[in-house]
């Protein structure tokens, strides 16, 4: 590769991180609630090798079919476990984000997207959301990356670039089903645009997919893994989760994506003027951000995979309309471009502060970076290795973050605990909300099997109910959370 080629992706890789290192260190926590997890179990890696199973959650299905889905996310999160952790993880989600920018950009320049810088600025600053999710220490960046090359892969038929890719997002991520489903989509495309199908492409793409699953460390647990985490504690999930995984409304959606959405309008208008047959990738590509759309107003989650597949399919359908269009005389005017372009430059420095200060409010978090750390270590010191009862999932992240030597009841989604045993689950709810009609103690000790209780001060109806049992004791307070302890502990 001739090293001229190099150039505009480091332009753009470097201008990239610049802008996203702005945002993420406009705060000083780790955003969001995983990240801590995931710096803290690629410390684990990078010490122990290969972690094979989880002792750190008791009484969820992990316990007994741990699969770590993103195993290649936490190899490549190794080298930033090397000092300060928190540093570690926000430089981390700098350099992920980053390269998938640097990666956007290459990919519609390969596809012949005129001006790809113009739409790699409107995915920096068309979704204040998206930014937020990007910001996240999470693997989804690295799989928006994946998939970018694995459309280019497509495009350019390059079928040993598309084996390795769909064996490394198998590694990399449990959501690779999303690469399936847009080469699935880019093959039916295919098969009706022209009328023909390219049987080997797909049986060795299918082939990555499948050596993934097959040479994996933790083959053939992760079949079944995969299959729970997509199913049961995803599409048809019977417990809430986090804000995540609540539906986006369709006001709340075009009022924080409405950048994207008037681009999306606008191409396709162009598109439409222009009258002609869509080409196989910009069809793939429309079908996959209707896909998307459809999962985002189900899940707000996904508003990660939204925005970027709608700024491709916008540039694609552009390019195909704009390309028909000048074939007529009035688009073939010499101040159409410029139009364009000189409209462009007064938007952006215009909307991109605003876009900007909107996702640097929604980084700006309220709790102190060290909240949990002082818990998290008196529980290291004084119970190690029992079993620590939460009243609220997300606080384990934090915990375990600090301390790796105490197991937890559950923790990053409870949809795992009630997995693993739906009465659990339903008397933990009851606990947590102090509607729990039995005396909570036995519950705590012989069905939980929890000597200690960890429960942030929010919980005034679970406190209340701890306070008036004389068989439960208060052992550690401070402003954040409260340790309790049973006083017949178990052997």
């Amino acid at each position: 590769m001739k090293a001229r080629t190099l150039i505009a992706p480091a332009a753009v890789f470097l201008a990239a991180f610049a802008y996203f290192h702005s945002l993420q260190f406009s705060a000083p926590n780790i955003p969001g609630f995983d990240g801590y997890y995931h710096i803290k179990f690629a410390e684990i890696t990078r010490h122990e090798g290969i972690v094979k199973s989880f002792p750190w959650f008791q009484q969820t299905y992990w316990k007994d079919y741990f699969v770590d889905q993103h195993f290649l996310f936490h190899l490549l999160l190794v080298p930033f476990t090397y000092g300060d952790l928190t540093q570690g993880a926000k430089t981390a989600a700098v350099v992920f984000c980053a390269l998938m920018v640097a990666v956007f950009h290459t990919v519609l320049r390969g596809a012949r997207v005129p001006c790809p810088w113009a739409w790699t600025v409107i995915l920096s600053i068309g979704s204040p959301e998206f930014l937020y999710r990007m910001a996240l220490p999470r693997a989804p960046v690295l799989a928006l990356a994946l998939l970018f090359l694995g459309f280019y892969s497509l495009y350019k038929k390059n079928r040993l670039g598309l084996f390795f890719l769909g064996f490394f997002f198998v590694w990399l991520y449990g959501g690779f089903t999303l690469l399936v489903l847009f080469a699935g989509l880019w093959f039916l495309s295919e098969r009706v645009l022209e009328k023909k199908l390219d049987r080997p492409t797909v049986y060795v793409f299918m082939s990555g997919i499948l050596a993934g699953l097959i040479v994996n460390p933790y083959f053939p647990e992760n079949i079944a893994f995969i299959y729970t985490q997509t199913f049961a504690a995803g599409i048809d999930r019977a417990v809430e989760g986090g804000q995540e995984w609540l539906p986006y409304r369709w006001e709340k959606l075009l009022e924080d994506n409405w950048i994207p959405a008037a681009l999306f309008v606008f191409s396709s208008g162009v598109f439409a003027a222009a009258w002609r047959k869509p080409r196989v990738e910009t069809s793939a590509w429309v079908l996959f951000s209707v896909a998307a759309l459809l999962l985002t107003l189900g899940s707000r989650r996904f508003i990660e995979y939204l925005v970027p597949c709608m700024a491709v399919a916008s540039a694609l359908l552009l390019r195909d309309g704009w390309e028909s269009l000048r074939q007529k005389s009035f688009f073939r005017s010499e101040w159409l471009s410029p139009a364009f372009l000189a409209a462009f430059l007064m938007l952006v420095p215009w909307l991109a502060p605003d876009q900007f200060a909107a996702a640097k409010k929604e980084m700006e978090d309220t709790r102190d970076p060290g909240r949990y750390k002082q818990a998290a270590l008196w529980l290291e010191k004084n119970t190690p290795g029992s079993t620590i009862y939460l009243t609220d999932w997300d606080d384990f992240p934090e915990l375990f973050f600090y301390n790796s030597r105490n197991r937890y009841i559950v923790g990053l989604d409870p949809a795992f605990l009630y997995i693993y045993d739906p009465y659990l689950h339903k008397k933990w709810i009851e606990i947590n909300s102090g509607t729990i009609r039995q005396d909570p103690y036995p519950v705590l000790l012989y069905l939980f099997r929890t000597p200690y209780i960890y429960t942030d001060n929010e919980h005034g109806p679970f406190i209340r109910l701890m306070e008036r049992n004389p068989r439960i004791k208060l052992e550690y307070l401070d402003a954040y959370g409260r340790i309790y302890s049973l006083k017949e502990k178990q052997d």
